[in-house]
């Protein structure tokens, strides 16, 4: 029998980039627009070295996507209080940049595997079978949460239901 590994998204193997970047659909496209070094930088973190975010770029998060600042400090496991500090703080401190690459990791996965972010926000507020009947978005806050709707992600997108 072999041993249950915990998969992590911290780990490269957990999260696959698009094959074609220059065909995937683009993430939040205002965001990127202005801190387009920063979107790259999460997207392509690992947890193995420390990158600069700054704090500016947390704050501009809701105004520039379909992310109400409700449901992002939900997805980062802060309070609405939190929130307001640490988008005046010079640079996020890596905690929260850990969950922050997570959850664009997702996004970008998801906008991939749903050819465009609009259908992928409609499946990410839908309670999903497979996830026990919860709705993707409200299970981003944990760790195990985020690896759930990944393969979640990978099932729709091969089309194994189960």
């Amino acid at each position: 029998m072999k041993p249950n590994r915990r998969k992590e998204l911290k780990n490269v193997k957990s999260y696959r980039p698009s094959k074609k970047a220059s065909t995937r659909p683009l993430i939040f496209p205002d965001l990127h627009e202005k801190y387009e070094d920063e979107m790259e930088d999460l997207l392509q973190y690992d947890g193995t070295e420390e990158i600069e975010i700054p704090g500016t770029f947390l704050g501009e998060i809701p105004a520039s996507t379909n992310l109400p600042v409700n449901h992002l400090v939900k997805m980062l496991d802060m309070s609405k209080t939190t929130f307001y500090r640490v988008k005046q703080e010079v640079m996020l401190d890596m905690d929260t940049v850990d969950k922050l690459s997570a959850v664009f990791k997702i996004y970008d996965r998801g906008a991939e595997a749903f050819e465009g972010e609009e259908a992928f926000d409609d499946w990410m507020n839908t309670k999903i079978a497979t996830l026990g009947n919860r709705r993707p978005i409200d299970m981003l806050s944990k760790e195990n949460g985020r690896v759930a709707v990944l393969e979640a992600i990978d099932r729709v997108e091969y089309g194994v239901y189960g």
